[in-house]
């Protein structure tokens, strides 16, 4: 999957309309439907959840914090149901081009605008959780905030005792992408989740099965098991390519690592030029030293 294609994608964020932003994110991932909503949908099913939401906050205690941010609700859009003949793509010319509330067989993808800057995720996994609770089908919402845009789905399973019935477990997050320099882990989890990379690695053949392929692309265990098989391929590589006057190279690339590493969480934490990780810049500033001071002086706000 190219990746520059993600990112032109997650870019346009920042400045096109939230349904044609989010819509052209989900056509560059693999997804496309006929069964897409409009202005009209869109208006009627944010005043239903809005509402709901009203009714809820009402009967809350007085001083029990909004969970679900109702205020901060700005837009709202439907952007398209996703069935099971469009996920093993099949023609869909002669299937109805309009969204569907009673076919259990597909997935919603929504678009959420948020006023704040900034959502925890508990937050973000309460509004998810409970957009859920109004559809018969799996929702996936995003969620732009902000300069940055939240993906939120959640498990279902059948209910034990009723198996008409779901039961909504665990909201996964992709969360905070940076609409105007994404992240590479971001744009690299992306990637793994376009349905043509899915189709070539996992037996998808339905919503249920889409669903679990998600799961195993986000899967916090999953993705610290990468984290750590890259981070020691990478120390294995540093060892025969990196060279320490006293020697000890195994305990100096761990410490070099580590040191690295730390200059990462500043650099998230904007305390530090994001330059200093662009490979371009940095043969830059070694070819012009007094630049560094710029960057560190405009990084802190100094003058």
């Amino acid at each position: 999957m190219n990746l520059n294609a993600i990112q032109n994608s997650i870019n346009t964020f920042a400045e096109t309309p939230l349904r044609e932003a989010s819509t052209r994110l989900l056509n560059t991932l693999g997804y496309h439907s006929r069964r897409t909503g409009n202005k009209g949908m869109d208006t009627q099913l944010f005043h239903s959840l809005r509402e709901a939401a009203a009714a809820r906050r009402a009967q809350a205690p007085i001083d029990a914090p909004d969970r679900l941010c109702i205020d901060d609700w700005a837009n709202f859009h439907l952007i398209f149901q996703i069935a099971d003949d469009e996920i093993n793509l099949q023609e869909t010319l002669f299937e109805p081009s309009t969204f569907d509330e009673h076919l259990t067989l597909s997935y919603l993808f929504v678009a959420l605008q948020l006023s704040g800057e900034n959502y925890t995720r508990t937050q973000l996994a309460d509004i998810t959780r409970f957009i859920n609770t109004h559809y018969s089908v799996p929702v996936m919402v995003m969620f732009r905030y902000g300069d940055v845009l939240t993906l939120a789905i959640i498990n279902r399973r059948r209910h034990k005792r009723d198996e008409t019935k779901r039961v909504l477990e665990k909201v996964t997050l992709i969360k905070d992408i940076n609409l105007r320099e994404p992240h590479r882990a971001h744009l690299d989890i992306l990637a793994e989740l376009h349905l043509e990379s899915l189709l070539e690695t996992e037996a998808v053949r339905n919503f249920d099965t889409l669903h679990k392929a998600w799961e195993g692309v986000l899967n916090t265990e999953t993705l610290n098991r990468k984290f750590y098989r890259e981070l020691y391929e990478w120390y294995d590589w540093a060892k025969s390519e990196c060279r320490f006057p006293d020697g000890e190279t195994e305990t100096q690339v761990i410490r070099m690592i580590t040191r690295l590493l730390f200059v990462w969480f500043l650099k998230e934490k904007g305390l530090v030029p994001v330059e200093l990780f662009v490979e371009t810049s940095v043969a830059r500033l070694q070819s012009a030293p007094t630049s560094v001071a710029r960057l560190q002086s405009a990084s802190t706000g100094g003058g």
